[in-house]
Formats: structure tokens, sequence, C-alpha cells
């Protein structure tokens, strides 16, 4: 059967239509989110705020949202926890405070928790490890670095060991 050339043209503009319309529709079908969550670390005998990954998750005394300490070769031992604009901030359960987005030196978004930003130690390879916790500042802004606390996720059980104790959540960035 000879083809027609005006059919091809329409079939081709329905085609660009419908994929102009699933390309806008996409946004509508969910936010993206981040949930931090509540591990517990059994070196420090208590629950810490983490990843979706199980990551801990430190502040720097010293520092906050208006002054950075932890800048350039800082960020390659302690990764800030950045996002995207349009990513939604979740407290999974055990995880208090308000948390937020404050824009870095270098333009990203950093994650912050009750005004403190937020930052993994790449000596930490499991969960609900803290070996960043303790360790001084470097350089002259000072300051120390701690575990975020978070409380039990769960009232009625106590994990035996650095186990996840809530759900994957719907966005992990990588390498978190």
């Amino acid at each position: 059967m000879p083809r027609r050339p005006g059919r091809s043209l329409a079939a081709l503009l329905f085609a660009a239509g419908a994929v102009a319309a699933a390309a806008l529709a996409v946004p509508a079908l969910g936010t993206v989110s981040l949930t931090l969550r509540s591990v517990h670390s059994s070196s420090l005998g208590r629950y810490v705020v983490a990843t979706p990954a199980g990551r801990t998750l430190y502040h720097r005394t010293r520092e906050t949202t208006r002054h950075f300490l932890c800048t350039g070769s800082c960020t390659t031992i302690w990764p800030p926890l950045t996002v995207a604009r349009s990513v939604r901030l979740v407290k999974g359960r055990g995880v208090q405070g308000t948390l937020g987005k404050v824009r870095r030196p270098n333009g990203r978004l950093q994650v912050t928790l009750n005004g403190q930003p937020l930052y993994r130690f790449s000596g930490d390879h499991r969960t609900g490890d803290v070996k960043g916790e303790g360790i001084p500042g470097e350089g002259t802004g000072g300051g120390t670095w701690h575990a975020e606390r978070a409380t039990a996720p769960s009232s009625t059980t106590t994990p035996t060991s650095s186990t996840p104790t809530t759900s994957t959540p719907t966005y992990t960035p990588p390498g978190y």
C-alpha cells in the first residue's frame, strides 16, 4: 500500500506532541525527596542522624550558615551533604529539628539541620560508623566535628548492632 505524505507528517506531529506532553508531565509524577534517618551507633551508644544509605552526618562547631569553615580540600575529607534545589527534605523517624538548605561558597546547596551544615566523613564506611566524632577542625577556624544526635526511631525496640532502622528513601544522592 503506498504511503501518503500527509499521513506521515500528521503521525510525526502527533508523536512529537505526545513526547512534549509527557516531558511536561514528568515533574507532576512525583517530588524527589531525601529522607534523613536515625541509625544506632554502637561505639557511641546512641542514635545519630544518617543519610539514606546509613552514613553518619556531622556538623562542625564554630561553623555557621554564614561562615563556612570547611571549604576547598576540607571537603575531600568531609564531603558536604548537597542536593538540588528541587529536592524535598524529609525527617525520618528519630530525626528531630528543622531541615533546610544553605548555599555554599561554591554555589551548591547544602542540607542543614537546626541551622547546622551537614557533612559526611570519608573514613566512615558502614552504617553507624562514627569515626569522625571528636576530630578537631583543621585550619584557623578551629571547632570540632560531632555526629548529629537523633532519637530511637521506635521506643519499643533497641537494635543490638549498627543495622538500618528505617526504610529506603526515594532518592539517594551518588556516594551517600
